[in-house]
């Protein structure tokens, strides 16, 4: 039977018309965010990011969630390849512009300890005693093609001041005199550095590099590296990436076991050299030698990534609390002044003695934050800081970023923006239930999940900083489960 012309017509319509009402529908969702939770799956240990509080309700799920680092497991045959401090060596790199405002009190707080770090090498730009130490000029033997490099014009000032016997710091007196650049020829050290530890000590198994301002837990940290076997070439050390490659990166210090400088330094006398023209195109000395290890299969151990973050080069005031990183282990902390080195020490010892388990017991990022962070921070939502950064960076509102920007917006629309003040940009957090803190300035909102106490910025600065004190509140009753590793 055959269906009549108008009919089918109407029939038509009434289809087209649905598919339109359908793509509306659609596109109504896309805009409220509405989609994403239809389609997507929230991860297990975070909470959804499509709350629908009203700013009113700074409540949020984050203790009720378990991070993914409590669930960790390492690679394991259950054999430990126990060693002593003495089968440890040290590397610990400064700059000769440096060295003196900065290692004395590392010898007395990291390097404190005989009987924890007996074996500790003090890498320079020149050689000159250090109360019982005596440093070593890790550049004095490079390759002649290097020392020729302009970049080494430093150096070269640098022994010429060491004849003169004056001091090579930033004190503003007569006998000071420093020289600016010496940053260019850091990246020439790492290699020398390192074959020069393989030749002193070659039998040790296993060298740790630190930096003058690095803090490391090592009590901890070389308990960990006894799940390892040394005569196998391990590398650990926090993730860093340039051109493609991963690497370990020197600010949050690694560790090299007697396996991995055997299949490079130790195998090939000449491994040190034949990485000069490469070094010369290459910004950062790090990365030059985790290029190089690579090339004789030595690469950076993963088994942490996604996970844990351990060795770390965040200094205190930056370090990214979140709920990914509540029950991570913490060894090292970046860029400490000597202050923090001095609290670092004093808080390590006090944590120990509290610890019902071994002294090598690993603090967790949360121990940190609990007793040297929170304090700082302001006791409500309502407390803001001025001139302040707080490096919240998760999400960004600019008006510049607006689809219709130069075209003229209410007055109502524009209160309706996260950009449009302060207070604008705080509602947003609020909205947004796994915002922790944010922060402020001219039309720029910014938005974090994680927590960093931050600093004071240059006066003059119009920056706005807060914190949501109740979510932090929260995300503190998050509970750790032991380490697999230590059992506690």
């Amino acid at each position: 039977m055959s269906i009549p012309l108008n009919i089918r017509r109407h029939g038509l319509s009434y289809i087209y018309v649905s598919i339109l009402l359908l793509v509306l529908f659609i596109m109504m969702l896309s805009d409220n965010n509405l989609l994403d939770v239809l389609t997507t799956s929230q991860h297990p240990w975070r909470p959804s990011t499509n709350d629908q509080s009203t700013p009113e309700n700074t409540s949020s799920q984050f203790g009720q969630f378990t991070p993914p680092a409590t669930s960790a497991q390492i690679p394991s045959n259950g054999h430990i390849y126990p060693f002593d401090p003495k089968d440890v060596v040290i590397m610990f790199k400064s700059g000769a512009t440096k060295i003196w405002s900065r290692a004395p009190m590392q010898l007395s707080t990291t390097l404190s300890d005989p009987s924890l770090t007996p074996n500790v090498i003090f890498y320079s730009d020149s050689e000159h005693a250090l109360g019982p130490y005596r440093t070593v000029d890790v550049l004095a033997n490079v390759s002649d093609a290097i020392k020729k490099d302009p970049e080494f014009s430093f150096w070269h000032g640098v022994q010429k001041v060491a004849q003169e016997g004056r001091y090579l710091d930033k004190e503003e007196d007569d006998a000071s005199a420093y020289l600016p650049g010496g940053w260019r020829i850091d990246k020439y050290k790492f290699l020398p550095m390192v074959a020069h530890a393989a030749r002193e000590y070659p039998d040790k198994k296993w060298y740790i590099y630190m930096e003058d301002d690095n803090y490391i837990f090592l009590r901890p940290f070389l308990a960990f590296l006894s799940h390892f076997d040394p005569s196998e070439p391990f590398y650990f050390g926090g993730p860093a990436a340039r051109l493609g490659e991963d690497f370990s990166h020197g600010g949050s210090a690694f560790a090299l076991s007697q396996g991995a400088l055997q299949a490079s330094f130790k195998a090939d006398p000449k491994f040190q050299d034949r990485w000069d023209e490469y070094s010369k195109e290459q910004c950062c000395g790090d990365q030059i030698l985790s290029h190089a290890l690579a090339s004789k299969g030595v690469v950076r151990w993963r088994g942490f990534d996604h996970v844990f973050m351990p060795l770390q080069g965040y200094s205190l005031w930056q370090m990214p609390l979140s709920v990914d990183l509540w029950c991570s282990p913490l060894w090292t902390v970046h860029k400490t002044h000597a202050k923090d080195l001095s609290d670092l020490y004093q808080w390590d010892a006090e944590f120990r003695k509290k610890q019902p388990g071994p002294v090598s017991t690993s603090p967790r990022w949360r121990d940190i934050f609990e007793d040297l962070l929170l304090p700082l921070l302001p006791k409500s939502t309502q407390e803001l800081r001025v001139e302040w950064d707080n490096f919240s960076k998760d999400k960004h509102y600019s008006s510049s970023q607006e689809p219709h920007v130069g075209e003229t917006l209410s007055d109502a629309e524009r209160r309706g923006k996260p950009w449009f003040n302060r207070d604008a940009c705080q509602r947003a957090c609020l909205e947004q239930n796994t915002c922790l803190q944010w922060r402020y300035a001219d039309d720029n909102c910014y938005l974090g999940e994680s927590i960093s106490k931050g600093l004071p910025i240059e006066s003059g600065i119009k920056m706005t900083s807060g914190w949501i004190r109740e979510r932090i509140d929260e995300m503190r009753k998050i509970k750790c489960e032991p380490l697999p590793w230590e059992g506690n």
